[in-house]
């Protein structure tokens, strides 16, 4: 039996209203819903689901929660569950 490797990470999440990202990029976002996905941010328009170089964001969103992605975890999809899916 292959074992599967194991780390622990910790994440620290920031209020996207009071403390927003200060670079444009990737990071992980937690809607008020509790809805956790990997998301760009645009620090030209302020919102998540946007890229700097976009004239018009045409699909950005708002979040409740952001965090830097875990450098272990760079390279990880983050897709959403649905039920039925894993053990």
């Amino acid at each position: 039996m292959n074992k599967k490797p194991t780390f622990t990470t910790a994440i620290e999440w920031h209020d996207a209203k009071t403390d927003p990202p200060k670079e444009s990029g990737n990071y992980i976002t937690c809607s008020a819903y509790g809805y956790i996905q990997k998301a760009p941010y645009s620090t030209r328009h302020k919102i998540f689901n946007a890229h700097d170089e976009e004239e018009k964001p045409a699909h950005g969103f708002q979040v409740a929660l952001w965090a830097h992605i875990p450098k272990k975890l760079r390279y990880v999809s983050l897709a959403p569950y649905r039920e039925g899916d894993g053990a």
